[in-house]
């Protein structure tokens, strides 16, 4: 029989996001993440819909959405896309350390609604240590020119009373990353991207 339990994770910004936790009577189990729609939270519809999917075998993870029910976050009743994303990170973070009572390689991500967004969110981005691990190529400048950008600009600070250091977080580059045009660009093929200049003389006409 499956055994439920109502569970707590940690986010990265130190947010507790609470819900329940169902796992199945033999290990290795596959796992669902259910993410629910925007202000909903997990004793409104998500319960119910668990149970579908622990009928046939799966573990599940619902949660209240930081700021609303059992979860933390100021103001309360606060809607942002981003965090909430960023929260599924976490998420599946923290079910990762439920084996062998789930197969950490078989964790689905479930999303009605901006649930939904949420899921395609996190599949498009891995996470920040998987990122950096997998593609360390990844950067604007690297090798001897990233090299040589950081000797130049240390030479501009000597003598002075900057208080700066060589070295960003984890996270940082993670931001970096998901910010970073050119990490989207293989995603828009086979779509053609037109990218183009405005002439001066164009927005002339648009200036009294």
């Amino acid at each position: 029989m499956p055994s439920t339990k109502n569970i707590e994770f940690q986010t990265r910004d130190d947010h507790i996001l609470r819900g329940p936790l169902t796992l199945m009577e033999k290990p290795n189990a596959p796992l669902g993440i259910l993410l629910s729609p925007s202000g909903v939270i997990s004793a409104h519809l998500m319960d119910v819909q668990a149970k579908v999917f622990n009928d046939a075998g799966f573990a599940t993870l619902t949660y209240d959405p930081r700021t609303f029910g059992q979860s933390d976050g100021l103001p309360r009743h606060n809607i942002n896309f981003d965090k909430q994303s960023e929260d599924v990170f976490d998420a599946v973070t923290y079910v990762t350390s439920l084996a062998p009572q789930i197969d950490i390689t078989r964790i689905a991500l479930l999303g009605g609604g901006h649930g939904g967004d949420k899921q395609q969110y996190v599949q498009l981005f891995p996470s920040p240590s998987e990122e950096a691990a997998a593609n360390p190529q990844k950067a604007l400048l690297g090798g001897p020119a990233l090299s040589g950008f950081y000797s130049s600009i240390q030479m501009l600070a000597d003598g002075k009373n900057c208080n700066w250091e060589n070295k960003v977080t984890l996270e940082s580059a993670y931001y970096n990353f998901i910010n970073e045009f050119q990490a989207y660009l293989p995603r828009v093929s086979p779509t053609p991207l037109l990218c183009k200049d405005i002439e001066v003389k164009f927005l002339q006409k648009y200036v009294t």
